[in-house]
């Protein structure tokens, strides 16, 4: 990719290539009058950068395909528009859609659907933000939830061909150490995109989606590695033997675990050309792999880049992404061993677990029944007459949480059931709603032929077949599992001891 600067002092012209890197240096400009024609050629690449070193600009105006851009900046505000029509004016101040910014930002929004992207059946508005700024009732950095970031904390050491850097100082156009595993040597790379963004945890959720950074211990996975305490995100990836896995399958709550500590702090990126295995804190990790969410950061340095093609980890990853139990369980184990043989203690208790799933149904009414007996694999019901519809009721757990972190299902599992039957009037009928609606409250993708599982709280109608007098339904239970009790429950089972 190529890397032009030019003046935007003054008003110019200039033509952009697909691919290339712009920059636009307004720091000489006395005026925030000075206006920049941008024509884009090459449209098909779809991707592009536009980087302004100053902040006195009046406006930027990119013309492609029939449409216009419009950059416009007003008390130094920078804001990016397509729009159809060329700009009325030549300071762009009819652009400005950004006016609560406080500093240097750009949103781009484009009209239509010209990728002819679609959500479902529905076409979908194109929208990209890059921003280094701060508003009128905000701090400079912009919170987001997603529980898919992979990112490092501040603080982190970055390998570079000059020594180590902290992620937070890292800049567009350094270079980063990177092993090439398949030559089984080191390398360096340009770093072309810092990303940064703030994260507030939310302790209602399950402590790997609730935000908390995953902090793993000096040593922890071998002698200097890491050489000190290294901060990441749960969905960070860490390489092991030409493999990435996401740090959070590793917690064991001794040398690797979530500390609870942090509710609140920034996190970073840092993107070479491709995807590559970079070293944080003497880790071998993985430099940012824009799978679609890069608009959630802010940029380093007023930088905006533009990519209509989100990467995948199938197709450009810098080596695979694997959460199979066979290659994650070993390497939990391994670093659990370590931790137990140098004496490290967990940092909270395990979670108490039982194998009774409290299965109960509960009436369209509200009516709570409890199983009247069982029969094998059967559990059986008393229901009252009139009833249409019942949920099947019972606790529901994650087998991450019952089974260890290094199984990758985070689904909340009550039981699996199969067969159903109510018996009513004398007649025996075939109950099979929850084998045949794929969209049935409660209930998660159909899985088994002969079953599927519930989420602790499933809708299952009777076919229609009204109960009269009392009937009798019985349900078939073809796995359950370990269910995480809760503090309350556990704190009166204590007190009935």
């Amino acid at each position: 990719m190529s890397n032009t600067t030019i003046s935007g002092t003054g008003n110019n012209n200039y033509t952009v290539v697909g691919g290339e890197i712009l920059t636009i240096d307004t720091s000489e400009s006395q005026s925030t009058d000075s206006v920049l024609l941008v024509n884009i050629e090459d449209y098909d690449r779809k991707e592009f950068n536009l980087i302004i070193t100053g902040q006195n600009m009046g406006g930027l105006y990119a013309y492609y395909d029939g449409t216009t851009t419009v950059i416009s900046q007003a008390d130094n505000n920078a804001g990016a528009y397509y729009d159809t029509t060329p700009p009325s004016n030549t300071n762009g101040t009819n652009y400005d859609v950004m006016s609560k910014w406080a500093s240097i930002s750009t949103w781009i929004s484009i009209p239509g659907n010209p990728f002819n992207l679609t959500a479902g059946s529905q076409p979908i508005a194109l929208g990209f933000m890059s921003q280094n700024t701060t508003s009128e009732s905000d701090t400079n950095t912009a919170t987001f939830d997603d529980i898919t970031a992979a990112c490092f904390l501040a603080g982190s050491m970055i390998a570079t061909p000059s020594g180590d850097v902290c992620i937070e100082n890292m800049r567009v156009g350094e270079e980063v150490v990177v092993f090439d595993w398949k030559s089984n040597k080191t390398i360096t790379k340009q770093v072309i995109w810092v990303g940064k963004a703030h994260a507030i945890v939310r302790a209602e959720m399950p402590d790997d989606e609730a935000g908390y950074p995953i902090r793993i211990l000096k040593n922890a996975i071998a002698q200097g590695v890491p050489y000190k305490d290294m901060l990441i995100t749960p969905e960070h990836c860490l390489f092991f033997d030409g493999q990435f896995v996401p740090a959070r399958m590793l917690v064991n709550g001794k040398t690797v675990f979530y500390d609870k500590s942090i509710t609140s702090y920034n996190y970073y990126h840092i993107e070479t050309d491709e995807h590559s295995v970079v070293v944080a804190d003497g880790v071998f990790t993985e430099s940012y792999l824009d799978t679609g969410n890069r608009n959630a950061f802010q940029n380093s340095a007023s930088v905006i880049r533009v990519t209509f093609n989100p990467k995948n980890w199938e197709k450009d990853a810098a080596a695979p992404l694997v959460t199979t139990v066979d290659v994650v369980e070993p390497l939990y184990r391994h670093l659990e061993k370590r931790a137990d043989d140098a004496g490290v203690a967990l940092k909270s208790a395990l979670p108490v677990l039982t194998h009774d799933p409290d299965l109960h149904l509960v009436t369209d009414k509200g009516t709570i029944i409890r199983q009247v007996r069982t029969s094998k694999d059967h559990a059986i019901f008393m229901i009252p007459a009139n009833v249409q519809n019942v949920h099947l009721v019972s606790r529901a757990s994650r087998p991450s949480d019952t089974v260890g972190p290094f199984v990758d299902d985070r689904r909340m599992l009550g039981v699996m059931v199969g067969v159903v039957s109510l018996l009513s009037g004398g007649t025996t009928y075939n109950i099979t709603a929850h084998l045949e609606q794929d969209n049935l409250s409660g209930w998660h993708t159909q899985e088994e032929v002969l079953g599927r599982w519930t989420d602790g709280n499933a809708l299952l109608p009777l076919n229609g077949h009204k109960v009269i007098g009392f009937g009798m339904l019985s349900v078939q239970i073809l796995s359950s599992g370990a269910y995480v009790l809760s503090e309350n429950t556990v704190q009166k089972k204590e007190l009935s001891a």
